[in-house]
């Protein structure tokens, strides 16, 4: 019995140190780009801000689960480039899994997939029109998480948005919008703080 013991804890000393689990809560700022709904308002070849949060639940493991946050203010085009729609935005909650590898000080390179709401709002100037739909959508991409000490991390991430179609109302057949074509790519880097 104690013959066991030493052997176990002998070669349990030689195996290296479980990385311990982690949360990081990220607030970030990046654009949106190569945006396309197949509107005659759709601005292409152009960039938009965009801002939110990602809630990353990272494992010992290379699994993981994040919560992801974003809003692109003036999506569909801002100023004299979006007269039928100066006031417009689009807002995305996603759930997604994430599978990745740390390599030294707690940092990771990652890929992430999930799905989750994509919710736009599109109005007139006059207000003579009020388009809004929640729709449920998709998203796929990577990053890198660069570790600063134990409490400090900056992340930068790149992913595709799509969404995968809603039920077609009366409002958008009336005005012939086809919002089942949504997609764009979206990059953003933030400051994380580890928890």
């Amino acid at each position: 019995m104690l013959i066991r013991n030493v052997v176990l804890a002998a070669a349990c000393l030689g195996l290296p140190a479980a990385a311990p689990a982690e949360v990081l809560l990220t607030p970030n700022v990046g654009v949106t780009f190569s945006g396309d709904t197949g509107q005659p308002f759709t601005i292409d070849d152009d960039t938009v801000l965009s801002w939110g949060a990602g809630l990353a639940f990272l494992g010992d493991g290379p699994l993981g689960f994040e919560i992801d946050f974003a809003h692109n203010p003036d999506f569909f085009g801002e100023g004299d480039e979006a007269l039928l729609v100066p006031e417009n935005n689009l807002t995305t909650l996603m759930g997604n899994l994430i599978l990745g590898g740390r390599f030294g000080g707690g940092s990771r390179l990652y890929v992430s997939a999930g799905a989750g709401i994509m919710k736009w709002d599109v109005g007139d100037a006059g207000e003579l029109f009020d388009v809004g739909e929640t729709d449920f959508g998709g998203n796929a991409g990577g990053g890198l998480i660069l570790g600063l000490g134990d409490r400090l991390a900056i992340r930068g991430d790149i992913r595709y948005y799509r969404n995968f179609g809603g039920d077609d109302d009366e409002i958008d057949d009336l005005i012939d919008f086809d919002f089942g074509e949504l997609s764009y790519w979206r990059g953003y880097a933030g400051l994380g703080i580890r928890f």
